[in-house]
């Protein structure tokens, strides 16, 4: 008797929400402060990234370099918008809004397909 057995996987999402997307956050280091006068420019130790999606600064994550990665919830579909500060023990003005949709990216081809016959 002859049998055919067979190894897929594939995996297929779709989905609202991505509860944990990952982030890549990346400013331009801040080494100056606004002329005052008698002021001392103490160095920017904390970078912050806030959500401004809803008009409302909703701190995201901080980082003591202005380059990082970070998970935050997202909806796919929607776009969320992003500003970032700098920390010295006074923060900053913020930069200008940066917006992104997250979208549910294609999976890749399964890399091995078995079949053995018996």
């Amino acid at each position: 008797m002859k049998s055919l057995t067979y190894f897929l996987l594939l995996t297929v999402f779709a989905a609202e929400k991505v509860l944990g997307a990952t982030f890549s956050f990346d400013a331009a280091p801040v080494t100056t402060c606004e002329p005052t006068p008698n002021g001392i420019c103490e160095p920017v130790y904390e970078y912050r990234v806030y959500d401004v999606t809803d008009g409302n600064a909703e701190l995201v994550a901080t980082s003591p370099t202005p380059n990082f990665v970070a998970n935050y919830p997202a909806e796919t579909g929607v776009q969320i918008c992003f500003v970032a500060t700098a920390y010295n023990g006074l923060e900053s003005a913020p930069t200008y809004e940066v917006c992104v949709t997250p979208e549910v990216a294609r999976p890749l081809a399964p890399s091995q397909l078995e079949v053995s016959f018996y």
